[in-house]
C-alpha cells in the first residue's frame, strides 16, 4: 500500500481533533509493541505516516492538552511543516505549551539507519520542544537503543522551571571525574566522526533541576567508556539533589547480578554497545554499589523526615 493515500487520510482524520477543544490527554505510539526492526522494508512508509500526524496536529490547536505521550518519534520538521520558513514550525510547537506531562521516546540511530540522515534531527527538535513546554512538571525521555555520545540531547543549560519528576530510559552518561566535569566544555567535545558530542548534557540537565526535582528514575542507562564511572554520577546526585524524595533504578542486563551498565561506541554508525556484548563480563564495582546504596538511603531518609 502506498504512503500517499494513507497520509492524506491520516491528516484528514487528525485535523478533526480541533472538534475536541477540551481534550486533555493524547497518546501516539507509532510502532505499537516494539521498535521498528532494523531490516524493516517499509520503515520509510511509517515515517511518512508519522509526518502526516505532525502536519495534522500543527493545524489542530489543543489549548487544554496537559498530557502527551509520543512513542518512537522520528523527526524531519522542514517537510512536516511545509517549507523552510522557521515561523512555519510555530503551530506545531505550540502543541507543547500547555503541557504539564510529556513522555517522549525516539527511534535510535541503529533503527533508523535506512532513513535519510536529515530525518535524525530529534536532538535539535527536543531543545525546541523544551523551549515551548515551560509548564512541564513531569518528563520522560527514552530511546530504542543507548543514546548519548553520537546522538546527544543538546539541552545541558536548559531548565524547566517546574520540573518535579524525571524518568530516563537508555540514556548514556559521561560519568567524568569532578575535575574533568568542571573543566570540560560540552561544545568543544567531539567524537571520532568529528561532530559535537555534548556528552555532559544529561547529567548537567538533571543537576540544573536540583531546586525542583523530587522524583528521578533511571532505567537501563549506561556510563560511557573508557573514562566514565557510575559512582561519580551517583555521588553528585546524592550531594546535590537535595529535594529528591524518590529514586528508582533498574537494569535489564543480560548478565545476572549486573546492576551497572557501561557502554562504548562501536560499529559503522558509532552507536553504543554494552560492555558485556563484546568484552569479558566484569562484576559490579564495589564503589558503584556503595554509592547507589548511599543515594537510595539518603533519599529514603529525606522522605521519612517529610512524612
Amino acid at each position: 500500500m502506498g504512503a500517499e493515500p494513507t497520509t492524506e487520510l491520516v491528516q484528514a482524520s487528525f485535523s478533526k481533533l480541533s472538534r475536541f477543544p477540551n481534550l486533555e490527554s493524547l497518546k501516539l505510539d507509532f510502532f505499537p509493541g516494539s521498535a521498528p526492526d532494523k531490516n524493516e522494508m517499509y520503515i520509510t512508509y511509517y515515517v511518512e505516516i508519522q509526518l502526516a500526524f505532525w502536519a495534522a496536529l500543527a493545524r489542530a490547536p489543543l489549548p487544554r492538552l496537559r498530557t502527551l505521550d509520543i512513542g518512537w518519534m522520528v523527526t524531519y520538521f522542514p517537510r512536516t511543516l511545509q517549507g523552510d520558513d522557521p515561523a512555519a514550525a510555530d503551530p506545531f510547537f505550540s502543541l507543547f505549551r500547555p503541557l504539564t506531562t510529556l513522555s517522549l521516546s525516539v527511534v535510535s540511530l541503529f533503527q533508523a539507519r535506512r532513513l535519510p540522515p536529515e530525518i535524525i534531527s530529534f536532538a535539535t527538535v527536543v531543545g525546541r520542544i523544551f523551549n515551548a513546554a515551560r509548564n512541564l512538571t513531569t518528563l520522560e525521555l527514552g530511546a530504542g537503543a543507548l543514546l548519548g555520545l553520537t546522538s546527544p540531547f543538546p539541552f545541558a543549560h536548559m531548565r524547566l522551571p517546574a520540573l518535579a519528576a524525571l524518568t530516563l530510559h537508555m540514556i548514556v552518561f559521561a560519568g567524568l571525574s569532578d575535575d574533568d566535569l568542571a573543566s570540560a566544555d560540552p561544545a568543544s567535545l567531539t567524537d571520532d566522526t568529528g561532530t559535537a558530542s555534548h556528552r555532559l548534557d544529561v547529567e548537567t540537565f538533571i543537576l540544573n533541576h536540583a531546586p525542583t526535582l523530587q522524583r528521578l528514575a533511571l532505567h537501563d542507562c549506561a556510563v560511557a567508556l573508557p573514562d566514565g564511572e557510575w559512582h561519580r554520577v551517583l555521588r553528585r546526585f546524592r550531594f546535590r539533589l537535595r529535594e529528591l524524595i524518590e529514586f528508582k533504578w533498574s537494569t535489564n542486563s543480560s548478565q545476572p547480578g549486573e546492576n551497572f551498565l557501561y557502554g562504548r561506541v562501536g560499529g559503522e554508525l558509532h552507536t553504543y554497545q554494552l560492555q558485556d556484548d563484546n568484552f569479558v563480563f566484569v562484576e559490579d564495582d564495589p564503589e558503584d554499589t556503595a554509592e547507589l546504596q548511599d543515594l537510595q538511603s539518603a533519599v529514603m531518609d529525606r522522605k521519612n523526615r517529610m512524612s
